[in-house]
């Protein structure tokens, strides 16, 4: 049996965290555990989450707390260092907000993951508030990037503002980042989530890397995980755009594989949106 350790990377979410650590513990997988990291939360937060820890009064539960917040990768990087020190041979990579409501949930998803080959990263179906799916992802392309203002138009007139792949199972380009299996052999290899980016971006960062390295990642139609979406970063509106772009702008230059024109016509018409954009929201 293959063994399995989650990761959940908890800030200021310790209410989520416990709730997620309840549906984990219901797993029916018996070769299973848990590592938590703390993001350096603040210290009520921190505290009201060891106090939780305690309560499920389980030894399958490990609490790491991270001295500094050092964003999304980083912190689960050291959930993942952590389960191959544990001899994990896949990690679920699992927001905080995200309820496995299926005792069978792992079960399912590591036999699917068996039945195919090259298979680095592997995720479920993902079920929002709205009834939305989340799985599987796909990227824009690189005219839809560049021509922004039309394909805003284009979307809205379309109803459709997400970017989704076919609802079937099998191979797909990339899948979210709140619920995933991550082989851990194939995490090594790389040398684990890039963590150049604090947040936002890091799905099509690792789909690139799984890419490169020769392997797939999966969808799994058939099994559902809930992805409640609380956000752990709230805030200034102007301030969370200015990161997302800052992520998407270092994937596009370290992963896109774009030519220099290319690049840097999409890098002028990104100063562009981010202009328009930053100005409509500080109104």
């Amino acid at each position: 049996m293959n063994k399995v350790v989650a990761v959940v990377l908890n800030y200021n979410t310790a209410k989520d965290s416990k709730k997620c650590l309840e549906y984990l513990l219901k797993q029916d997988y018996a070769d299973f555990e848990i590592v938590v990291v703390d993001n350096n939360s603040p210290m009520n937060d921190y505290q009201k989450l060891e106090s939780d820890i305690d309560t499920l009064q389980s030894n399958r539960i490990e609490l790491i707390r991270n001295e500094i917040n050092s964003g999304f990768s980083a912190g689960n990087n050291i959930g993942l260092r952590r389960a191959k020190e544990k001899d994990a041979e896949w990690s679920l990579v699992i927001n905080p907000d995200v309820e496995l409501r299926d005792k069978s949930y792992i079960t399912k998803m590591i036999s699917a993951i068996s039945e195919t080959h090259k298979v680095a990263v592997a995720a479920s179906n993902v079920i929002l508030p709205n009834g939305q799916r989340q799985n599987p992802m796909i990227e824009p392309k690189y005219w839809e990037e560049l021509l922004w203002p039309i394909e805003s138009v284009t979307r809205k007139i379309r109803k459709n503002n997400s970017y989704l792949g076919a609802d079937q199972t099998g191979y797909c380009e990339k899948v979210s980042g709140c619920c995933f299996f991550i082989r851990m052999s194939f995490a090594e290899k790389m040398g684990y989530l890039d963590e150049s980016v604090f947040l936002y971006c890091e799905e099509p960062i690792l789909a690139s890397r799984v890419k490169k390295y020769g392997y797939k990642e999966l969808y799994v139609r058939e099994i559902t995980a809930y992805h409640m979406h609380h956000d752990s970063e709230k805030g200034n509106q102007v301030n969370r755009l200015r990161r997302f772009r800052s992520s998407r702008r270092y994937y596009w230059k370290e992963y896109s594989g774009y030519g220099k024109m290319k690049l840097a016509a999409l890098m002028f018409s990104d100063w562009i949106y981010c202009l328009i954009k930053c100005k409509g929201r500080e109104n």
